[in-house]
């Protein structure tokens, strides 16, 4: 190996260079999450995101708000992601799936809201609540509440999409129209 290459001598006496993967490098699914988080984040400036510069991030800020994304699973490789901020992927319509690392123990209002096509997300253990707005109409049709949630605040799910909602029996605070105009709305698993 030499440059970053593996270096084959093929039978003939050619010798063929092939650049090695990094496994310190993201591989992203979506070319515009990339290219957000490139911006953002790529602090040794090689246009690539490496794990490490993810997990140094902290704050995602509004980087992603309105932004064309549509799949975000490496969103579980910012391990110091604490919080998600008020209005981080507010109107990222195009946004079908989002994998949220463990690490993530509070949303702002309306962090998700107007995510239309929103299909799959997992809420992390540790949640304790869910803030005004946050999934506001959001395409997100199944959720299940971890059990460290005991807040579920006003409009939290209003005008989103939501057919079956699992709430745990931690849950002491419902909002005022946390459900509001969910005609769709077909089962509430409030058994715990």
């Amino acid at each position: 190996t030499s440059n970053g290459c593996a270096n084959f001598e093929l039978t003939e006496g050619s010798v063929i260079s092939v650049p090695l993967a990094s496994s310190n490098i993201i591989d992203f699914l979506d070319p515009n999450v990339k290219l957000v988080c490139v911006l953002n984040w790529d602090s040794d400036g090689d246009k690539q995101l490496s794990y490490d510069e993810a997990a140094a991030v902290s704050d995602l800020g509004k980087s992603f708000n309105g932004t064309g994304i549509v799949y975000f699973d490496e969103l579980k490789y910012f391990t110091s992601l604490n919080s998600i901020a008020d209005n981080a992927f507010e109107n990222c319509t195009a946004l079908r799936v989002i994998t949220l690392p463990e690490s993530v123990k509070s949303f702002g209002k309306g962090a998700f809201a107007g995510c239309s096509n929103l299909e799959k997300i997992h809420l992390p253990e540790g949640m304790q609540k869910i803030e005004e707005y946050t999934f506001s109409g959001c395409g997100i049709k199944h959720l299940t509440i971890p059990e460290s949630v005991t807040e579920i605040k006003q409009h939290a799910f209003s005008r989103s999409s939501l057919e079956e909602l699992v709430i745990p029996k931690n849950v002491e605070i419902l909002g005022q129209g946390a459900f509001l105009s969910r005609e769709n709305l077909k089962q509430v698993d409030m058994s715990e």
